[in-house]
């Protein structure tokens, strides 16, 4: 996947890359906005709201540099590295490779929400909430509903 980001970014000579992923259905653009801002606002080389996890899973979004991405492309070594499009530069490696990074966080730690497509249930779960939730719904929305009714969400043990 980190070939495919590379090779693309750089036909389109991309500056900056956006990343959202398909198995995020209720992204916020409000955070998605929030994440381009402080990116621009601090000048990093990476910014997202998923190494230092505190928004529920499924509101993914990063934002980095083609900088950052062709140094990933020619240095990430390993399968695991090139598998993921930001492993080089979201984990340990960051610090390794003096890679600056700005980690947008919420006010409380609902990482254990589970927000994400991955599995029926999450769709199922996922078309429950919705239906909860107004028309064009945002992240405090679904805030309010989960303080509302905790029930209807499916919590991932492995934020907990």
């Amino acid at each position: 996947v980190l070939s495919r980001f590379y090779n693309a970014a750089r036909i389109y000579k991309a500056r900056h890359i956006l990343r959202l992923t398909a198995d995020c259905p209720m992204i916020d653009p409000e955070i998605v906005d929030k994440i381009i801002k402080k990116y621009f606002e601090k000048e990093v080389d990476y910014c997202s709201n998923t190494v230092d996890r505190t928004f529920a899973d499924g509101l993914d979004a990063e934002i980095f540099s083609f900088k950052i991405l062709e140094k990933a492309y020619f240095n990430a070594k390993g399968s695991k590295l090139r598998e993921h499009v930001t492993g080089y530069f979201n984990g340990k490696n960051r610090r390794n490779n003096n890679i600056s990074t700005y980690q947008l966080k919420y006010t409380k730690n609902l990482s254990y929400l589970r927000l994400t497509l991955d599995t029926l249930e999450d769709l199922k779960n996922i078309r429950k909430i919705i239906k909860k939730l107004p028309q064009n719904y945002r992240w405090n929305d679904i805030v309010k509903l989960y303080k509302k009714s905790p029930d209807t969400f499916l919590i991932d043990n492995k934020y907990e």
